[in-house]
């Protein structure tokens, strides 16, 4: 396959690749019950000729509707920057078990969590995102 990371590309057709990525997820995890589980930029291309490519399905998941609903509440929750909800997704989803949950509540979690998720959200990948968050933490801390 020919073509540049989506997250690399130029192009002025990104933005709707983009949106046919989100649509394709969408429809592999609620019509097929197939979850892609590995969706990082090195996995999503922009070919040659204008088309999507998604990359490596080694790692797929054949889901039940309730991890697929699961994992739509949790993805809206992010979209839309209901962080506090965070925590019931977890519990929802397999990876806290309920009778902690007032636990990590009350452990402080979500204040780092929607620090990071925050600035995960402005999008440029990893790198990025570690850049602004060091750069946020030498201004507030100068000298440091």
């Amino acid at each position: 396959v020919q073509g540049v990371r989506l997250d690399q590309s130029d192009a002025d057709d990104v933005p709707r690749l983009c949106s046919v990525a989100l649509n394709t997820y969408l429809v592999m995890l609620l019509e097929t019950r197939r979850l892609h589980c590995d969706p990082h930029p090195g996995n999503i291309l922009r070919t040659d000729d204008g088309r999507l490519c998604i990359l490596d399905f080694g790692m797929t998941l054949e889901t039940e509707q309730s991890l697929q609903f699961s994992l739509l509440e949790f993805v809206a929750h992010l979209t839309g920057e209901d962080y506090d909800r965070i925590p019931e997704d977890l519990v929802k989803l397999g990876f806290l078990k309920e009778e902690r949950l007032e636990t990590v509540r009350a452990s402080g979690f979500l204040e780092p969590l929607t620090f990071l998720l925050k600035r995960a959200g402005e999008g440029g990948g990893a790198d990025k995102v570690r850049d602004r968050i060091f750069t946020e933490f030498r201004d507030k801390y100068p000298g440091m």
